[in-house]
């Protein structure tokens, strides 16, 4: 990977300033805007308030208020890196509360961005989300950041919230060691997710998922293709349909393996279920679930579209609509999805 320039950030540097580690910049947009391939942006411990851009609650569509927007692009052998200087120390707050909105998402990217790395960093209260992009942008790394407490707010619309989210023209986005969390709306609904996206050749790999209440931790949506979905944990029940992950409309090649679901019960107690959804190319093998804190082997269903998938070597046909994955032996808890050996190695 090519070196840049580095430059840094900190809630007591002056936008005017150099950018060096002794004259930091103030926000980051300011170091974002700096940033050309190849260089690295550090952000200091502290918090990163919405800099005055609040949410007119349409959730986009007459613009996203958000604090940062990236427009450019790195290259494959030059990316831009934004991250924290100390992994979870560095807090951007969009500041939406029950009573009151903030920026809609910290970080947006529009179209012609690509070849970014967010890292470390802890992104919070955004009122539809924390991280997103509607136009396309592609080959997008987030690792190591915490998204949580995303829209808590009461929404009157039928626009969903999720903490990462992207469209179908999106590619190559690839979501590793997260842990996202508390995203929805005080009023039940079944719109707001941990990731709600489209997308071609996504990975979403080693995050942990928990309190969903308002949807589900991933949804997939139409046009979604060429996903894994691996080695994650997922936590805690959908208050409506239950579930932690939704195929939505049409989805083709994705795999989902190596999870632990904990709990997903709820109203059909579905780990992964589906709706209008027509489904081609899918795995699901090596998943693990667990259900009501029992460490006993438990029912995995996958409603009605099981014939579209193929299953892995650990999975077990109960009746027309019901696979059997087997436990490993641990109770119900929060940590990541880890590989297991299987009967036949």
């Amino acid at each position: 990977m090519a070196a840049g320039a580095t430059y840094y950030i900190s809630p007591n540097g002056n936008d005017s300033a150099s950018g060096t580690s002794d004259q930091p910049f103030r926000t980051i947009a300011r170091g974002v805007g700096q940033a050309v391939a190849g260089d690295t942006v550090i952000v200091g411990d502290g918090t990163y308030g919405n800099e005055g851009h609040i949410s007119d609650g349409t959730g986009g569509w007459n613009g996203y208020a958000s604090p940062v927007m990236i427009s450019s692009a790195g290259t494959p052998t030059a990316w831009i890196t934004l991250k924290a200087q100390n992994k979870g120390n560095a807090i951007l707050d969009c500041g939406t509360t029950s009573s009151a909105l903030g920026c809609d998402k910290y970080i947006y990217f529009n179209p012609t961005a690509a070849y970014w790395a967010i890292d470390g960093l802890v992104i919070t209260r955004g009122a539809f989300g924390a991280i997103g992009s509607d136009g396309g942008a592609s080959n997008i790394r987030i690792t190591g950041c915490e998204l949580s407490n995303i829209g808590y707010w009461n929404n009157p619309t039928q626009i969903g919230e999720s903490a990462i989210g992207f469209n179908t023209s999106s590619s190559g986005w690839w979501i590793e060691g997260n842990v996202i969390h508390d995203v929805g709306r005080v009023a039940p609904a079944n719109l707001d997710h941990g990731i709600y996206a489209e997308g071609t050749n996504i990975t979403v790999i080693n995050n942990i998922f928990y309190n969903m209440p308002r949807g589900w931790a991933i949804q997939l949506a139409n046009g979604a293709n060429g996903w894994l979905i691996a080695n994650n944990t997922f936590a805690f029940p959908n208050q409506g349909t239950g579930g932690h992950i939704m195929l939505w409309n049409t989805n083709t090649n994705i795999s989902i393996q190596n999870n632990i679901f904990s709990n997903p019960a709820g109203g059909q107690s579905y780990a992964v279920a589906q709706y209008t959804s027509t489904v081609s190319g899918c795995t699901v093998n090596n998943n693990v679930v667990f259900r009501r804190r029992q460490c006993n082997s438990r029912r995995f269903r996958l409603h009605s579209w099981h014939q579209h998938c193929r299953e892995g070597s650990d999975v077990h046909k109960r009746g027309d609509a019901a696979l059997q994955f087997l436990s490993f032996g641990k109770c119900s808890r929060i940590e990541r999805g880890r590989r297991r050996r299987t009967s036949d190695g």
